[in-house]
């Protein structure tokens, strides 16, 4: 084993490759862009050969099951979770928290859930469980971390061997049994992978979990728990967040639980971005209850946010325009269509409002449905607070059907404002 000493700049968990060799500065010679090799990402601009990426999530986001769900797809070259496939091969997926069978149930329910067969994933998926080896490759000694030589020997000639390009460690936490906060330590654990990566040539990604957050906090990749250095280490980090209460309101989700997102945290080989990829969770039922209960096992997939638009046609959208004209006899002034806002350039609607269950029938609009009441707080309008009453509803609102598709909301009850409401 090797050994990694503490203090100043002898805080080292690899050898130089020749430490008796001097320091040379290489003048740069230009090299054609053209000529200059690619890089080699294999998917989702984030996993990328010869380099360390890491995922970070709490624990029950789905980062476990969106890990093996992309192996899976990089074994098959099936682009399952719309991931942005770039290429295929040989996958090794080390499991470091559960027995084998258990990472066999999950890898099971993503093949009947996206229609793969067994084939195709047995050609390049390699599964191990650290119930059954060791892979813890650093550990604490009275000197120094000591770097598990042997281990990590095997490790790269396992890659080799087996022609592996893409490698996960779910979760970074249980393949060392160094102090989580300590820099130095966890420095040396991390560059060790980071020099498998680049004698192997696989991409390496390392599942870390979060920080305790505060309530409402957002995550970001500072709060990867223990020791900042893990995440410099890596090349690309990506965040696995659940959906808000908000969100799930928004989209109509029945259970929030169910989708999560990942969110570009740090890039240092491409562009930045934040726009989130959405997943769901699917239950899959696996058919081996054998008389009894069968096991019925989550599987990722890809999931869309609801587009307000779908199905609508420009047709159908010239009639909302038209329809949310307010007319000179009635004092239309906040229309609303479906979840998409469109209103006459003089009015600014804040958000639609959410109607109550309560109806009344004091509208007498001709050709207008029932009429539901929204509350004050759905109704305001900036710079003009919507009149209150003694049963805290403070408008009416009226509808008609704007198109076989779009109901058509106004307020029909308050007087219109003295001035025009800001735009």
């Amino acid at each position: 084993m090797m050994e990694a000493r503490r203090g100043g700049n002898l805080a080292r968990a690899l050898p130089s490759p020749d430490p008796g060799r001097p320091v040379l500065a290489t003048p740069f010679i230009w090299v054609a862009p053209e000529s200059i090799p690619p890089r080699k990402w294999l998917f989702g601009r984030h996993a990328i050969r010869q380099f360390l990426s890491a995922t970070i999530a709490a624990s029950g986001a789905g980062k476990t099951s969106n890990a093996l769900a992309e192996a899976v797809a990089f074994v098959t070259g099936r682009d399952i979770l719309k991931d942005h496939l770039i290429t295929s091969g040989r996958s090794w997926y080390i499991g470091l928290e559960d027995p084998l069978e258990e990472y066999q149930r999950r890898v099971a329910a993503i093949v009947l859930h996206h229609g793969l067969t067994p084939t195709e994933v047995a050609a390049g998926l390699f599964l191990d469980s650290g119930r059954d080896q060791d892979f813890i490759i650093g550990r604490e000694g009275r000197s120094g971390i000591i770097i598990a030589d042997p281990l990590v020997e095997s490790i790269v000639q396992c890659i080799r061997t087996n022609n592996i390009a893409h490698v996960t460690i779910d979760p970074f936490v249980a393949c060392h049994a160094v102090r989580e906060n300590d820099n130095t330590a966890i420095d040396a654990v991390a560059r060790v992978w980071a020099d498998i990566a680049d004698r192997t040539g696989a991409a390496i990604e390392l599942v870390h979990h979060v920080r305790k957050l505060a309530p409402g906090q957002e995550m970001t990749a500072d709060d990867a728990r223990g020791a900042s250095v893990m995440v410099g280490k890596a090349r690309s980090v990506r965040l696995v967040t659940g959906m808000t209460k908000e969100e799930a309101e928004q989209a109509g989700a029945d259970d929030r639980r169910r989708f999560f997102r990942l969110v570009n945290g740090k890039a240092n080989l491409a562009l930045q971005s934040e726009k989130p990829i959405w997943r769901q969770l699917v239950s899959v039922s696996l058919g081996n209850g054998q008389g009894g209960p069968d096991d019925y096992v989550q599987a990722a997939a890809p999931w869309t946010w609801p587009d307000a638009f779908a199905g609508l046609t420009s047709t159908d959208l010239q009639a909302c325009r038209t329809a949310s004209r307010p007319a000179s006899t009635e004092p239309i002034h906040k229309p609303t269509i479906g979840l998409a806002m469109l209103w006459p350039k003089s009015c600014t609607w804040i958000s639609p409002p959410r109607p109550a269950s309560t109806r009344s029938s004091s509208c007498s609009t001709p050709g207008s449905g029932p009429v539901r009441s929204g509350r004050k707080s759905d109704l305001t309008v900036p710079g003009r607070n919507a009149p209150s009453s003694s049963s805290g509803i403070a408008h009416d609102l009226c509808y008609t059907l704007a198109t076989p598709k779009v109901l058509h909301w106004w307020c029909k009850c308050c007087s219109p404002p003295a001035t025009p409401p800001p735009k």
